[in-house]
């Protein structure tokens, strides 16, 4: 209980008061919004430093992750996101991590250690918050938005989840198999 709690002041002190702009780290309480309207386009850089474009993806389910590596929340979040990545690339599916106010070698040492092999795209600091700012802000992280193939926003979930939690907003997304009469 005592470890508890301390992680729960640890991840509230990680948190930003209303004023500030870096999003506060999420309780464990899930926000969700559907059927948002077409996903706006963006373009940042992986850590390999070439140019990504949200339209490199067309026909391809899209779960766009808002995270940090100092958000506990986040970091529990993650490895449900690298499985659910192995599971269903090959039915259509991609996930990109945008994380908020983390600084690139941070970055690359945490998705080394993890075993990330998703696309991360990471940009200034004030091009990451113009692009939350277009998907209607990301208050608090982890913050996930999932796109059908089409590119519409069908889901923003804000807050951890479990993979049990994460799995049937994943298979909402993913593109029909192929007609194998076609």
């Amino acid at each position: 209980a005592v470890r508890a709690c301390l992680i729960l002041a640890v991840a509230t002190a990680c948190g930003c008061k209303s004023g500030d702009a870096t999003p506060r780290v999420s309780s464990n309480d899930l926000v969700v919004a559907e059927a948002l309207g077409p996903a706006p386009g963006f373009t940042l850089v992986d850590l390999d430093g070439q140019t990504v474009s949200l339209s490199d993806y067309k026909g391809k389910a899209v779960v766009l992750d808002f995270w940090a590596t100092w958000c506990p929340p986040c970091v529990r979040e993650i490895p449900h996101f690298v499985d659910i990545y192995e599971a269903h690339r090959e039915d259509g599916l991609v996930i990109i991590g945008i994380p908020v106010n983390d600084a690139p070698e941070d970055v690359r040492t945490f998705v080394a250690e993890k075993n990330v092999d998703y696309p991360i795209l990471m940009g200034d600091e004030s091009v990451v918050r113009s692009i939350a700012q277009s998907y209607g802000g990301v208050l608090v992280i982890p913050t996930t938005f999932f796109l059908d193939a089409d590119h519409q926003i069908v889901t923003r979930l804000q807050g951890y989840q479990s993979k049990e939690e994460l799995d049937p907003y994943v298979k909402a997304i993913l593109p029909p198999p192929p007609d194998p009469e076609s």
